[in-house]
């Protein structure tokens, strides 16, 4: 009896990896349209009216976080995936540790790049946006 209660835990186990797997390849799918569309993004901005130059930075911009749209909905099927199993202090624990680990790579980001910021520069912006 035993050893048939494993096999259909096994059995469920291996379901739920497949139709993770096929969740996860359906996002990769849904998010390669939205890639383009960001990746020439300049184009259409300048034809909604926008700056040449604010358009081209808007679009570099948009080339790096595009590819931010795939990993952020697998995190978002993962979650909704944890709660149906009602595994939610996996989630808090994962989420937590991504939010410790953010802030720690900004805050090394940011201690490796700083740069002093020159009087002269602060009034060169001011004087930009008058």
């Amino acid at each position: 009896m035993r050893s048939r209660s494993v096999l259909v835990g096994l059995v469920l186990f291996a379901a739920g990896i497949l139709a993770a797997s096929v969740v996860l390849s359906k996002l990769v799918f849904d998010a390669a349209p939205v890639l383009p569309v960001l990746w020439f993004s300049a184009p259409l901005l300048v034809a909604l009216g926008q700056e040449p130059m604010l358009a081209q930075g808007a679009q570099e911009y948009l080339r790096i976080m595009g590819w931010g749209v795939i990993p952020a909905l697998a995190v978002m099927v993962l979650k909704s995936y944890l709660s149906a199993l009602e595994h939610t202090r996996v989630q808090l624990f994962v989420t937590v540790g991504a939010a410790i680990a953010n802030v720690e790579t900004a805050r090394a980001d940011l201690a490796r790049t700083r740069q002093p910021v020159q009087a002269g520069e602060i009034a060169a912006a001011q004087a930009e946006l008058r």
